[in-house]
Protein backbone atom coordinates (compact mmCIF):
# COMPACT_ATOMS: atom_id res chain seq x y z
CA UNK A 1 0.00 0.00 0.00
CA UNK A 2 1.37 3.30 -0.74
CA UNK A 3 1.00 7.02 0.68
CA UNK A 4 0.61 10.29 -1.00
CA UNK A 5 1.02 12.65 1.69
CA UNK A 6 -0.53 16.47 1.04
CA UNK A 7 2.03 17.33 3.67
CA UNK A 8 3.84 19.95 1.35
CA UNK A 9 0.98 21.83 0.62
CA UNK A 10 -0.22 22.47 4.13
CA UNK A 11 -2.37 24.07 5.36
CA UNK A 12 -4.34 24.75 2.45
CA UNK A 13 -4.69 23.89 -1.44
CA UNK A 14 -6.26 26.26 -3.77
CA UNK A 15 -3.84 26.44 -6.63
CA UNK A 16 -4.81 24.72 -9.86
CA UNK A 17 -1.47 23.80 -11.13
CA UNK A 18 -0.79 22.12 -7.24
CA UNK A 19 -3.80 20.20 -7.70
CA UNK A 20 -2.64 19.05 -11.28
CA UNK A 21 0.51 18.35 -9.88
CA UNK A 22 -0.83 15.99 -7.06
CA UNK A 23 -3.36 14.14 -9.67
CA UNK A 24 -0.48 13.26 -11.73
CA UNK A 25 1.65 12.08 -8.11
CA UNK A 26 -1.47 10.09 -6.92
CA UNK A 27 -1.69 8.79 -10.71
CA UNK A 28 2.07 7.59 -11.16
CA UNK A 29 1.09 5.28 -7.39
CA UNK A 30 -1.54 3.43 -10.24
CA UNK A 31 -4.48 3.55 -8.08
CA UNK A 32 -6.18 1.09 -10.50
CA UNK A 33 -4.07 -1.78 -9.22
CA UNK A 34 -2.54 -0.34 -5.95
CA UNK A 35 -4.46 1.01 -2.88
CA UNK A 36 -3.44 4.15 -1.52
CA UNK A 37 -3.27 6.27 1.13
CA UNK A 38 -4.10 9.76 1.07
CA UNK A 39 -2.89 11.82 4.05
CA UNK A 40 -4.42 15.35 4.90
CA UNK A 41 -2.23 15.38 8.09
CA UNK A 42 -1.84 19.44 8.28
CA UNK A 43 -4.44 20.33 5.12
CA UNK A 44 -6.99 22.28 6.80
CA UNK A 45 -8.55 23.46 3.61
CA UNK A 46 -9.24 22.78 -0.02
CA UNK A 47 -11.42 24.48 -2.52
CA UNK A 48 -13.61 22.60 -4.96
CA UNK A 49 -12.03 23.04 -8.01
CA UNK A 50 -8.91 21.36 -6.84
CA UNK A 51 -11.12 18.61 -5.23
CA UNK A 52 -13.07 18.07 -8.54
CA UNK A 53 -9.48 18.19 -10.20
CA UNK A 54 -8.29 15.44 -8.09
CA UNK A 55 -10.72 13.79 -6.80
CA UNK A 56 -13.11 13.66 -9.64
CA UNK A 57 -10.84 13.06 -12.20
CA UNK A 58 -9.87 10.02 -10.25
CA UNK A 59 -13.20 9.06 -9.75
CA UNK A 60 -14.39 9.22 -13.03
CA UNK A 61 -11.38 6.99 -14.80
CA UNK A 62 -11.33 4.39 -11.72
CA UNK A 63 -15.16 4.12 -11.13
CA UNK A 64 -17.10 4.01 -7.73
CA UNK A 65 -16.09 0.87 -6.73
CA UNK A 66 -12.27 1.02 -7.80
CA UNK A 67 -12.02 4.58 -5.99
CA UNK A 68 -13.62 3.93 -2.85
CA UNK A 69 -11.70 0.22 -2.50
CA UNK A 70 -7.95 2.17 -3.74
CA UNK A 71 -8.24 5.39 -2.37
CA UNK A 72 -8.12 5.60 1.28
CA UNK A 73 -8.22 8.95 2.79
CA UNK A 74 -6.51 9.68 6.42
CA UNK A 75 -6.25 12.44 9.24
CA UNK A 76 -9.09 14.03 6.67
CA UNK A 77 -11.42 17.00 8.03
CA UNK A 78 -14.93 16.72 8.00
CA UNK A 79 -14.95 19.74 5.92
CA UNK A 80 -11.89 18.67 3.10
CA UNK A 81 -14.89 15.45 3.01
CA UNK A 82 -17.92 17.39 2.23
CA UNK A 83 -15.30 19.76 -0.49
CA UNK A 84 -14.28 16.38 -2.22
CA UNK A 85 -18.22 14.63 -2.42
CA UNK A 86 -18.79 18.23 -4.04
CA UNK A 87 -15.65 18.15 -6.21
CA UNK A 88 -16.94 14.68 -7.76
CA UNK A 89 -20.09 15.66 -8.16
CA UNK A 90 -18.63 18.68 -10.20
CA UNK A 91 -17.03 16.73 -12.09
CA UNK A 92 -19.41 14.55 -12.71
CA UNK A 93 -22.21 17.02 -13.43
CA UNK A 94 -19.63 18.40 -15.92
CA UNK A 95 -19.45 14.83 -17.94
CA UNK A 96 -23.36 14.62 -17.86
CA UNK A 97 -23.91 18.54 -19.09
CA UNK A 98 -21.12 17.32 -22.41
CA UNK A 99 -23.08 14.02 -22.92
CA UNK A 100 -26.54 16.15 -23.19
CA UNK A 101 -25.21 18.84 -25.92
CA UNK A 102 -27.14 18.68 -28.90
CA UNK A 103 -26.19 19.64 -32.29
CA UNK A 104 -29.72 21.74 -33.07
Amino acid sequence: MDVFSFKQYAPSLSDKSKAEAVLVEIRNLNPKQNQIIVDFDGLIAMTTICARIIFGRLYKELGKDLFYNNIKMKNIEESIRIVIKWGIMKELEQSDDLLNVSNE
